[in-house]
């Protein structure tokens, strides 16, 4: 069975993430999708598809977001997802730059640009920091600030 991942803005429902079966052209059918935010969300992944991360080894993708909910950003960050080619999508976890007290809609520094992986290390990269976030726990190992 053939796969196709695509990652839109639905504009009014905020981002979707489908998983499309290919194998037969003139039956194109979306298996496996999932809604990220509403309206406000946005991601660089949008016009920009180097911004995301895909391991098919890892079965594993993540990208920058800022999700909104209730016309509120409520984070910003990376968002990581599993996915199977049977069993769709699951997400993992997330990773911010901003603190804890930093309101996600108030600031524009600390947009993740950025995210790789080295073993079991994400590390993401934004204008102000540089961060290690271990895959397994999705716990800060360090980060720099600058």
């Amino acid at each position: 069975m053939f796969k196709l991942l695509t990652i839109g803005w639905t504009g009014s429902t905020g981002i979707e993430m489908i998983l499309f079966d290919i194998s037969d052209p003139t039956n194109l059918s979306g298996k496996h999708s999932v809604q990220i935010g509403e309206s406000g969300t946005w991601s660089d992944v949008l016009p920009d598809h180097r911004v995301l991360l895909f391991s098919k080894e890892r079965n594993m993708l993540a990208f920058p977001v800022a999700i909104d909910e209730g016309m509120h950003i409520t984070f910003r960050g990376a968002i990581i997802y599993e996915f199977d080619l049977e069993e769709g999508f699951t997400r993992r976890g997330e990773i911010t730059h901003l603190q804890e007290d930093e309101n996600p809609e108030s600031t524009f520094t600390e947009w993740l640009n950025r995210i790789i992986y080295i073993d079991d290390i994400f590390i993401t990269i934004s204008s102000g920091m540089i961060k290690s976030t271990d895959i397994n726990t999705m716990q800060t190992v360090d980060s720099l600030e600058f």
